[in-house]
């Protein structure tokens, strides 16, 4: 199980590379552009967190899907929201 995070510049502090729900654990799994600093995906390897990259400025959505199923076997992607794209 993966918790996809949609973080184009890399601004969320994660501590952990993993989200609990209830009884499952989800691998964290970070989407970037290219605008990520170098630093944030340093502390994201160093956390053992995944990350794809996909786009320069903007998310190329179709890349994103992709990657998601050919890196991690992803079939089906479930969105939620309610947060703030940065």
């Amino acid at each position: 199980m993966y918790y996809v995070s949609i973080d184009r510049s890399g601004w969320l502090g994660w501590q952990e590379n993993f989200v609990d729900y209830g009884t499952r654990r989800a691998h964290v799994v970070s989407v970037l552009t290219e605008g990520a600093g170098n630093a944030y995906k340093y502390l994201l390897r160093r956390l053992g967190i995944s990350y794809v990259i996909a786009g320069q400025d903007s998310l190329d959505n179709t890349l994103v899907l992709h990657k998601l199923a050919t890196l991690f076997g992803m079939e089906r992607v479930m969105i939620g929201g309610g947060g703030v794209l940065n």
